[in-house]
C-alpha cells in the first residue's frame, strides 16, 4: 500500500485558511475603523452645522431685539407726537372760544360792576371785582343766566369795601362755566 502523505497538504491547508482569517480580520479591523472615521466625520459635520444654525438663530435674536427696541422707540414718539397733536386741535377748537367768552362777558356786565381778576379753570371760570351794591351782583347773576354762553353763575364771596372815589365798593368773587361749543368738522380740519 502506497502511503500518502497528507500532512503538508494539511499544514498548506490550515496556513491558507490562516492567512484569510487574518486577511479577513484586518478588512474587518480596516472597515470597522473606517466606519467609525465616517461616523466621526459625519456627526463632527453636523455639530458644526448645528453650531452655524446656532449663531444664526443667535444673530436673529439680536436683531430681532434691535428691531423691537427701535419699534418701542417709534411707538412712544408716535404717542408723544399724538398727544401734541390734541393739544393743538384742542387750543384751535378754543381759539374761538377766548373771543366768545369776552364778548359775553362784556356784554352780561352791568353798570357799577368793576372787574379785576378772571381766572379760568378746565371746567369754571372766576371772576373777581368790586360793586356798587348787591343788586348789581344780581343783576350780574340774571344777564349770565340768560347768556348763551355762560351758565351756572355761583357767588361765593361778597365783601363789605371801604368808601371809595365812587362810593362804597363790595368784592365780590363769582364762579361760572363756560358753554362748550362744538365745531364742525371743517373747522377742525
Amino acid at each position: 500500500m502506497t502511503r500518502i502523505n497528507l500532512l503538508p497538504w494539511r499544514d498548506a491547508l490550515r496556513k491558507q485558511k490562516q492567512d484569510e482569517f487574518i486577511v479577513g480580520l484586518v478588512a474587518a479591523a480596516v472597515i470597522g475603523i473606517a466606519v467609525v472615521l465616517g461616523l466621526y466625520f459625519y456627526l463632527d459635520g453636523e455639530i458644526k452645522t448645528q453650531q452655524a444654525m446656532k449663531e444664526k438663530v443667535s444673530e436673529k435674536t439680536k436683531e430681532l431685539r434691535l428691531v423691537t427696541k427701535k419699534i418701542r422707540d417709534i411707538k412712544k414718539k408716535k404717542t408723544i407726537i399724538d398727544d401734541k397733536m390734541m393739544a393743538i386741535q384742542k387750543l384751535q377748537e378754543s381759539r374761538q372760544n377766548v373771543v366768545h367768552f369776552m364778548d359775553e362777558v362784556s356784554k352780561v356786565m352791568p353798570e357799577g360792576v368793576f372787574l379785576s381778576e378772571i381766572k379760568q379753570g378746565e371746567s369754571s371760570v372766576s371772576l373777581k371785582g368790586k360793586t356798587q351794591s348787591n343788586a348789581r351782583i344780581s343783576e350780574l347773576m340774571r344777564n349770565i343766566d340768560s347768556s348763551g354762553w355762560l351758565i351756572a353763575p355761583e357767588i361765593s364771596v361778597i365783601e363789605m369795601g371801604k368808601k371809595g372815589a365812587n362810593g362804597k365798593l363790595s368784592n365780590f368773587t363769582l364762579t361760572l362755566k363756560q358753554r362748550k361749543t362744538e365745531t364742525t368738522e371743517e373747522e377742525g380740519r
